[in-house]
């Protein structure tokens, strides 16, 4: 997943990175310097947060009661 991608489709959810962040496992500023691309992501991370969006794909109902918590 491309940092690109990632903003994009964080924002089709309606997240806010903090959002991302907690369902992804990881902080704040990881997500902000990922999609930034101010450093190389390590694979760990890109993976945390692709699945934290993927999660979100199929249960889009589910994720909008989560974000609303």
């Amino acid at each position: 997943m491309t940092p690109e991608e990632c903003r994009r489709r964080r924002e089709a959810h309606g997240l806010t990175i903090e959002r991302l962040a907690i369902l992804a496992g990881v902080s704040e500023r990881t997500v902000m310097r990922f999609e930034a691309q101010s450093v190389q992501s390590r694979y760990g991370t890109m993976l945390a947060l692709k699945r934290a969006l993927q999660a979100l794909d199929g249960h889009a109902g589910v994720a909008a009661c989560a974000v609303r918590s």
